[in-house]
């Protein structure tokens, strides 16, 4: 049976059991049994856990590109807020702030076809910026 179970520890913990005969007793193999249900356990327990973090992984790197991604300047409405503008192809930095500010480079929804938004990035959502904060790095 240990040449069967020659994996990375059980095999020695299987030849322990055994004291190295032949035979197996009733004792031996119910040990045995229940060295395999705790790995087994364990190693469910470890991959729910390794699916919980790869599901808020997704959930983080939707969240993400939700944010980067551009959408045409007229779909901008009010309820946005302040935005980044950009020109494609990029060349410079953004305009920070929405078409009701009376400095808005573009007028009057005088918009070019080249002219995009995005959200601005939400920093004080962050472990960082909370961090910051409690180490006084708000004040």
């Amino acid at each position: 049976m240990s040449a069967i179970l020659d994996r990375k520890g059980f095999a020695f913990q299987l030849e322990c059991l055994n004291d190295g005969r032949s035979t197996w007793s009733g004792a031996a193999l119910r040990k045995t049994v229940e060295i395999l249900r705790r790995h087994d356990e364990a190693l469910r327990e470890s991959a729910r856990l390794l699916q919980a973090a790869l599901d808020d992984q997704r959930e983080a790197l939707g969240r993400l590109e939700e944010e980067l991604r551009l959408e045409p300047a007229g779909t901008w409405h009010d309820d946005d807020g302040e935005a980044l503008w950009w020109t494609v192809p990029i060349t410079e930095s953004p305009y920070v702030g929405s078409p009701l500010d009376v400095k808005f480079p573009w007028p009057d929804g005088a918009y070019p076809s080249t002219l995009y938004w995005s959200r601005l990035p939400r920093v004080w959502r962050t472990p960082e910026y909370v961090t910051a904060l409690s180490d006084g790095g708000g004040r």
